[in-house]
């Protein structure tokens, strides 16, 4: 069928044109989700410095990521129930607005304010285009697109600091935002343009549920500023405490009234399913291990072998290259097979290796060493991680699959923050007795634990096999 028809398509109707065209949107949308979650850090000492706002220095990214974070579920529970083709093209063009809005941001609290509304679009944005690859392709097929998305995201993680430099000192640092306004101007185009209506049942008298929006972002904004805050100071303060003791008590709050909602955000039934539970699990302590190893290499080049700042920053392309390769060769591998867990448990094994590589390195390793082990913890992640999302879209319910796959998202999000704070403070409190080198090697060794800890959880993930057909999500 072809997109332009106005009749709304069954899944297994989508021709390959329309498939294609759309999936070109999904990226586009994905890159600039990713792209500015990094490309702003390296022009950040430039925009405080022309806002006059240093005190607000970390506030530019926390308001962001916070605002992405909340967003998710909400955008993820709305595509199911109104489609993703309105939520993606909401999502594309309030981000492209907000970014206008940043680019012309007269204060640092101006600019903060206006995060926060870039990062609500990018939350919508990629929560809705993360699960449009279900209703594009069968779950056999999935494991390919999860790829590309993965490297597409890895590859805009690798161009962000680079461009924001560059554009930061050049054109000025107001660019830093603008360069998203043909970007997101042409992804909206793709979205509304070629995006096909397909069909789906809506649930009928379809409320929002508001009181649990309001306590998931009381729950979720506290502790995230306190995580952010444990993470910079490097140990838990009474200010950090209860902010974590407020958002809590909200979790606990939203929790009672998604048990009772007629249409909640979060469905909590979902995570009755043992495929579901285990894979956002391991999809959490993946995504933290990642970032131990990502975070605190360059760091342990720079303060321990004592190499320049330049080449501890080029380290990261070898191994993000690597995540991004084998990321989409192990989609591939899903799809020819049809089967996940085998290879979820050599990927965690192999991860397992590197990082206990990683934990026992010191002053005489040389680079070289340090870049191979940081690549096996990379190769090991690159397997597994693609695997955990398939193993969730391929268990959900169709009329679930949009907040399931922004609950991946979320997860990912959630243990990037706990895990900087952690690591933080391990490494806070264990420099000044021990030494650098000794708490970077417990920082790898914690992470290692959780490699492993994925390991085991991996051997109770039961395997359903990748169904070949959307007319079977479809009846489901």
């Amino acid at each position: 069928m072809s997109p332009k028809d106005g009749r709304a398509a069954h899944l297994h109707e989508l021709d390959r044109r329309a498939i294609a065209l759309t999936m070109a949107a999904v990226l586009v949308a994905i890159f600039m989700g990713s792209l500015d979650s990094t490309i702003v850090a390296t022009a950040l000492p430039v925009i405080v410095h022309a806002l006059h706002g240093f005190s607000s220095y970390s506030g530019v990214i926390s308001a962001y990521l916070i605002a992405s974070t909340v967003a998710l579920p909400l955008g993820g529970k709305l595509s199911d129930v109104y489609g993703r083709k309105h939520l993606l093209s909401i999502g594309v063009l309030w981000f492209t607005a907000a970014s206008l809005l940043c680019g012309a941001a007269q204060s640092m609290a101006q600019l903060i304010l206006f995060r926060v509304l870039q990062g609500l679009g990018a939350g919508v944005m990629q929560a809705a285009a993360n699960t449009t690859i279900a209703d594009l392709y069968p779950p056999v097929r999935r494991g390919r697109a999860i790829g590309l998305l993965s490297s597409t995201s890895v590859l805009a993680n690798i161009m962000g600091p680079v461009l924001g430099g560059f554009l930061a000192d050049g054109p000025g640092w107001r660019y830093v935002f603008l360069i998203n306004l043909p970007v997101g101007l042409l992804g909206s185009f793709m979205v509304l343009r070629y995006f096909p209506h397909l069909h789906r049942h809506r649930p009928k008298d379809f409320k929002i549920d508001y009181a649990g929006a309001l306590c998931m972002t009381a729950g979720v904004v506290p502790m995230l500023l306190a995580l952010h805050r444990i993470g910079e100071n490097g140990h838990w303060d009474g200010m950090a405490l209860a902010k974590l003791g407020l958002g809590m008590i909200f979790a606990v709050l939203f929790l009672v009234i998604e048990r009772r909602a007629e249409h909640p955000i979060v469905p909590l039934q979902v995570f009755k399913n043992p495929i579901i539970s285990i894979a956002l699990l391991n999809t959490g302590l993946s995504m933290a291990a990642v970032l131990g190893v990502t975070l605190f290499t360059p760091l342990f080049m720079q303060s321990v072998l004592h190499v320049s700042a330049q080449r501890s920053g080029e380290i990261l392309l070898p191994v993000s290259l690597t995540f991004a390769v084998f990321a989409t060769l192990t989609g591939h591998l899903v799809g020819r097979i049809g089967r996940y867990r085998n290879l979820a448990l050599a990927g965690a094994a192999v991860a397992v290796v590197g990082g206990l590589l990683l934990a026992q390195l010191g002053p005489t390793t040389t680079p070289l060493h340090l870049l191979l082990s940081a690549m096996v913890v990379a190769f090991g992640c690159a397997v597994c991680m693609p695997i955990y999302n398939i193993a969730v879209q391929n268990a959900a319910a169709l009329n679930a699959l949009g907040v399931t796959t922004s609950m991946v998202y979320f997860m990912r999000l959630m243990a990037s923050s706990v895990g900087a704070a952690v690591f933080g403070c391990i490494l806070a409190s264990q420099a000044p007795l021990h030494g650098l080198a000794q708490a970077l090697s417990d920082v790898f060794y914690l992470a290692t634990t959780l490699l492993v800890i994925i390991f085991v959880t991996t051997l109770f993930l039961k395997e359903i096999p990748l169904r070949r057909s959307n007319r079977q999500d479809q009846a489901s």
